[in-house]
């Protein structure tokens, strides 16, 4: 995203006609780093009401006046329905985020909203004071650098038993992610067209493409690998290019379509 940052909550609570009665214990908290944001909770979000609760989810706001006010919404994360005296506990949830283009200081809340018949209702909010936005980038976000080369000309083929272990570092705004978003997955080769990938959604089998052609970085045309990944029994699908700056080792880009979405990432790669 266009900043990072991680914000302890304070909790205002209110009661709303029709609406459960929820207790928020510990830290709800986010990281945003576009088009990511990772909501964070130490603690438990409770329904201290007898029945069932609506859906309940997520609500991150940026607003010009303290919440509640008219604002943007920059995520949102739904968890569900909350059994009576049950709760939500510990979790670290990712999702999409938009950053408004607008400029000045934004008081930045995460609200836990509940569905009712009636609509939708907050009845918990953290509220995390305020943030400076020019043209909706944050004035303290922190970029990673696409490394200079030069660059080799890889390889002509993958070899049989080859591992590649790549490290995420940064969106496809370059924007550096917070070390404990920085996934890592391992490419195992196999026979030909097979693959493994390990990565923070499991270890699956696809099959590959590999090709070395021209690619532009760093406004420069340099010969890069370009490796085609389609994951077995799903829509899943990553082309990731690879720049080789020495015989086993570069950065990369990623382009990865999950059933959540499309998602571009920039990191580095290790062969061996």
């Amino acid at each position: 995203m266009k900043t990072i940052f991680c914000l302890i909550a304070m909790v205002i609570g209110w009661t709303r006609i029709e609406a459960s009665v929820f207790q928020l214990s510990g830290d709800l908290n986010y990281e945003i780093t576009e088009p990511r944001c990772t909501f964070n909770l130490n603690g438990s979000i409770q329904n201290n009401t007898p029945g069932t609760s609506g859906t309940v989810k997520l609500v991150l706001w940026a607003t010009p006046n303290p919440f509640p006010s008219p604002g943007y919404i920059v995520a949102e994360y739904t968890l569900g329905e909350i059994n009576g005296g049950s709760q939500f506990s510990d979790f670290s949830l990712r999702t999409t985020s938009n950053v408004p283009a607008v400029t000045g200081n934004y008081y930045f809340t995460i609200a836990v909203a509940e569905y009712t018949s009636s609509g939708w209702r907050n009845v918990l909010a953290a509220q995390t004071g305020t943030r400076s936005l020019q043209n909706g980038n944050f004035s303290d976000q922190e970029k990673w650098t696409i490394p200079p080369g030069p660059y080799l000309k890889p390889d002509a083929a993958l070899k049989l038993g080859e591992v590649l272990k790549l490290t995420v570092k940064a969106t496809d705004q370059l924007n550096l992610l917070p070390i404990d978003s920085q996934d890592k997955s391992i490419l195992t080769v196999g026979t030909r067209p097979a693959i493994t990938v390990k990565d923070p959604l499991g270890t699956r089998n696809a099959t590959r493409i590999y090709k070395v052609k021209t690619e532009v970085l760093n406004n420069k045309n340099v010969q890069a690998a370009v490796l085609d990944i389609d994951y077995a029994n799903s829509n899943s699908h990553a082309t990731i290019t690879l720049y080789f700056r020495a015989k086993h080792s570069g950065c990369y880009k990623c382009e990865a379509t999950e059933t959540t979405g499309t998602e571009t990432t920039w990191g580095n790669f290790t062969s061996q």
